[in-house]
């Protein structure tokens, strides 16, 4: 699964000679049940279903990564930079 996102939010008039603020970013993530068992995936709810383990119980592994930049050359008195988690 992944996504990217971008976004701008528009200064206060207050601020001279301010810009509109612009951020973006991304993540994507995976996951892998290493005991065989599965998730449905619900179209109605657009959600998985919960696994539904064996006799030993189930496991899974999973990672994430995402990035948020809040920095974009804005004329605006944001210390935001890079996000990475």
């Amino acid at each position: 699964m992944a996504e990217y996102y971008d976004g701008e939010v528009e200064a206060p008039d207050a601020v001279a000679g301010s810009d509109d603020l612009e951020v973006d970013g991304y993540y994507f993530q995976a996951g892998y049940i290493l005991t065989g068992e599965s998730r449905k995936y619900k179209t109605g709810s657009a959600a998985f279903d919960k696994v539904k383990p064996g006799k030993d119980g189930a496991w899974e592994i999973f990672a994430r990564y995402d990035e948020m930049n809040a920095d974009m050359g804005n004329n605006i008195n944001l210390v935001g930079g890079e996000a990475q988690k």
